[in-house]
């Protein structure tokens, strides 16, 4: 198995050239963008899904009145699903760094005030600057990840309270 960028290690002072060292940082760089892109597809997917069981909980309250243990149930996976879109929707917010703060990529760009200062930005310390790139994006990565993971939990406790409630309909 061809190892990809992230998982290729390689340990320091191992004489690599300048240019092997930023295009091995460019290759982190791009993986961590394209995870990032990864994470908001799967999130977007969730939201679908939590939009329509959210839609189908709705309707079932509203076309008949359920008994009360059932309506408990049913509230309470509401509850669940609430929570859930709302780590869905962290997780596709963007995430730009707020006034003052160097940021990444465009956003980084964004804080030069003119051309020359931009291009000075970017060719005075490539390989710090692509490094503090990589080091930010997979920090957002790993933020991302782990509250798809905590939105998809808290799916599941939904889903599971709102299959649980449905006998309860039945015995009342």
């Amino acid at each position: 198995m061809m190892p990809t960028p992230s998982t290729r290690s390689v340990p320091a002072g191992t004489g690599l050239q300048p240019q092997d060292r930023q295009a091995i940082l460019q290759a982190e760089a791009e993986a961590a963008c394209t995870e990032l892109g990864r994470i908001d597809i799967k999130a977007t997917a969730l939201l679908s899904m939590a939009g329509t069981m959210f839609a189908i909980a709705s309707a079932a309250i509203t076309v008949k009145v359920p008994p009360p243990a059932e309506l408990s149930a049913v509230g309470l996976g509401t509850v669940f699903l609430a929570a859930a879109i709302v780590m869905l929707l962290i997780v596709i917010r963007p995430a730009l760094p707020r006034r003052g703060q160097n940021g990444y990529g465009f956003a980084a760009h964004a804080e030069a005030t003119g051309p020359d200062e931009l291009v000075t930005a970017l060719t005075a310390d490539p390989e710090h600057r692509l490094a503090t790139e990589v080091l930010r994006l997979s920090l957002l990565a790993r933020a991302k990840y782990t509250r798809l993971r905590r939105g998809v939990h808290l799916l599941l406790a939904a889903l599971a309270v709102l299959v649980a409630a449905l006998p309860l309909g039945v015995l009342a």
